[in-house]
């Protein structure tokens, strides 16, 4: 889950990486400000000239570092998906039986869930991902992770099975899960619960069935 105390870290589109700590601060500071006022005002309102002022600091230093709003925007985003892998990462690396691998998915489910619910600025950044090609990059990416993760579980819990079915298994498993979370955005907070208490054990009831069909 998101620490929404933690600043983002830049992302791959940073024109400029910063190595100093005073360029890693201002960085910072120009994400959380960024973070801020996409909270307040969306990311198609977002100004360069706006998070400059309130960062501090002059446009040009902005643009050192961020060539346009599509930069900080795939930085932040990059942030959340960074966040995101870890918790998977985290869990999944302690599944060593179909017991842990249920009790991982159903952590990994919640937590992003809760990410968003935690991070307003998260639903915004996934809306823009849908007209943005170097979001759907960045979002592609990530889920291509994601799917390496899972279907590494499950080649060690099913060695049997066909590499290339489980590797189906993995990636459906986990676009699916990132459909189910953002769907909820789209209900009440306790429907959304709901909604993926009936999502999780409808994958937990057929996994083990797909992972072990002939």
């Amino acid at each position: 889950m998101a620490d929404s105390g933690t600043p983002p870290t830049p992302g791959p589109q940073v024109r400029r990486i910063p190595t100093q700590r005073r360029s890693i601060e201002r960085v910072e500071r120009i994400l959380n400000v960024a973070r801020q006022l996409i909270a307040e005002q969306g990311s198609l309102n977002l100004r360069m000239s706006e998070v400059a002022e309130k960062a501090e600091i002059s446009i040009g230093s902005l643009y050192q570092y961020f060539p346009d709003r599509g930069s900080i925007i795939g930085a932040l985003a990059e942030h959340y998906n960074a966040e995101g892998r870890k918790c998977v990462e985290r869990e999944l690396s302690q599944v060593h039986s179909m017991a842990d691998l249920k009790a991982a998915f159903e952590t990994i489910v919640d937590e992003y869930h809760q990410m968003y619910l935690d991070e307003p600025v998260m639903r915004d950044l996934w809306g823009a991902t849908q007209v943005d090609p170097q979001l759907q990059a960045l979002d592609a990416a990530d889920m291509q992770s994601h799917t390496e993760m899972m279907q590494k579980v499950l080649l060690r819990l099913f060695p049997d099975q066909s590499e290339t079915e489980l590797q189906r298994v993995s990636l459906l498993t986990m676009q699916l899960t990132a459909t189910a979370v953002r769907l909820t955005l789209t209900l009440d907070e306790e429907e959304g619960r709901a909604l993926l208490r009936t999502y999780k054990k409808l994958v937990l009831d057929n996994l083990m069935a797909v992972c072990t069909a002939p």
